[in-house]
């Protein structure tokens, strides 16, 4: 019996030949990728040059990652991308820092707690027009 199998990618098909998962390179990055029964990406897991590693859960009716979880060179992030451009995150820098910053519907900030290495917090809302309110 033969114990290692060695490839540049393997394909998961259904009984159609419908692609439903991948193992594999693209662009110097290991990806696994999980797909629905339509084909659209559901969950890709990968890993990059220089300690670079994510986790992306995939909407299928927009086809792009909703969440991700990730870990690169300034620290670690989750990302959550609504619809339109609304986005909110939480990280954890690698020097201490840490946040959570939320947006409205077209991107634009309206919150953020932000906590600093040496443990001083702040929070900031945006109103309607823009303007700034530091509560701390």
């Amino acid at each position: 019996m033969q114990k290692t199998i060695e490839a540049e990618e393997f394909r998961l098909v259904d009984s159609r030949g419908n692609l439903r998962a991948r193992l594999g390179i693209q662009d110097e990055q290991t990806l696994l990728e999980l797909r629905t029964v339509a084909g659209r990406l559901a969950l890709e897991i990968g890993a990059g040059p220089k300690g670079i590693a994510a986790v992306r859960i995939y909407d299928e009716s927009s086809n792009r990652p909703r969440i991700e979880l990730s870990i690169d060179a300034q620290g670690s992030h989750v990302h959550f991308a609504g619809g339109e451009s609304q986005q909110s995150y939480l990280f954890l820098k690698n020097t201490g820092a840490s946040g959570v910053v939320l947006t409205d519907s077209k991107g634009t900030r309206k919150a953020e707690v932000l906590v600093s290495a040496e443990g001083n917090a702040s929070i900031a809302v945006w109103d309607s027009t823009g303007a700034m309110k530091n509560l701390t």
